[in-house]
């Protein structure tokens, strides 16, 4: 039995156009091309599915069929918000490629129950929470991470 969550729906359409917006007025150009794909890769069916994996973990229930979403390889994090002001409820991925049916199949379920930070997220929160998924693109090679430790310590700023 799938469950939807329409507060889903209505975030990632406005964060979507956010992060539009804030492209396009950055780049003065349309969507980014990186990994060789000339489309969006994220779409709210991802959020969806995201939310039939916590909400089938929750109830007991079987899990989802995989999705119709595509199923390549990419870094990729699970984010739950809750409640009208968008506290952080959780948040875990990994920085190492992963297919994506796989990846949010493993992560929804880390970033809602397995956050240290928080306690795991129960039924009665369901209905209150909010999913994005954020997938990597444009990843640089580590050889960079020496330019980014130089700007932190410049900065005097520390990565959490």
């Amino acid at each position: 039995m799938p469950f939807y969550c329409c507060q889903s729906l209505l975030v990632a359409d406005r964060e979507a156009a956010e992060d539009m917006n804030c492209y396009r007025n950055a780049n003065k150009d349309v969507v980014p091309r990186s990994n060789g794909y000339r489309h969006r890769i994220v779409s709210k069916d991802m959020a969806f599915y995201c939310f039939d994996i916590l909400a089938s973990h929750l109830y007991r229930l079987q899990e989802p069929p995989w999705p119709n979403f595509p199923n390549e390889e990419f870094p990729l994090f699970v984010t739950w918000k809750i409640g009208h002001d968008h506290r952080l409820r959780g948040c875990i991925g990994t920085f190492t490629a992963m297919r994506l049916h796989k990846g949010l199949r493993e992560y929804t379920l880390s970033s809602a129950l397995k956050d240290s930070r928080f306690p795991p997220v129960t039924k009665e929160e369901l209905g209150l929470l909010y999913c994005s998924v954020s997938v990597l693109t444009n990843f640089e090679e580590k050889r960079q991470l020496f330019r980014l430790g130089n700007w932190c310590s410049w900065h005097k700023d520390r990565i959490l």
